[in-house]
């Protein structure tokens, strides 16, 4: 069966991507902000965050609109997973930022993507159950 152009085939099983695009996103963050001086390390850090980060938002994009050739959508284990892992994310950046175990520019990297997490969590939940709708 064709895919039109609105349709992703389905792709199950990319929690692993998922989990390990956001642990290097938010990885790259704090790096941004440890040596404003370093104008070369910081451009490097902030380039690979970012598009780290940019694949992070299409791999989630894509997984929310997947569909199945057969008609048979329905929210699955991996949609829970995922969700799971974006929020889990989101619950220790932001626990660790306001516990302070980091310093302070370390602590606006982990609330920011904390942040981020939250919102694509939100954002995979309600394009998942829209496409799962129908």
């Amino acid at each position: 069966m064709a895919v039109s152009a609105n349709e992703t085939p389905v792709r199950d099983g990319r929690v692993a991507r998922t989990a390990l695009l956001g642990f290097l996103a938010a990885g790259f963050g704090p790096a941004v902000f440890d040596d404003p001086g370093d104008s070369l390390g910081t451009a490097v850090a902030f380039t690979l965050m970012m598009l780290i980060t940019g694949a992070l938002i299409i791999e989630v994009t894509d997984q929310a609109r997947r569909r199945r050739p057969n008609g048979g959508n329905r929210w699955s284990g991996t949609d829970t997973a995922l969700a799971a892992v974006l929020i889990g994310y989101a619950v220790l950046l932001i626990g660790a930022a306001t516990l302070h175990y980091l310093s302070p520019p370390k602590q606006t990297a982990a609330a920011s993507f904390g942040a981020l997490y939250l919102v694509l969590g939100a954002c995979f939940g309600a394009v998942r159950r829209r496409v799962v709708r129908g």
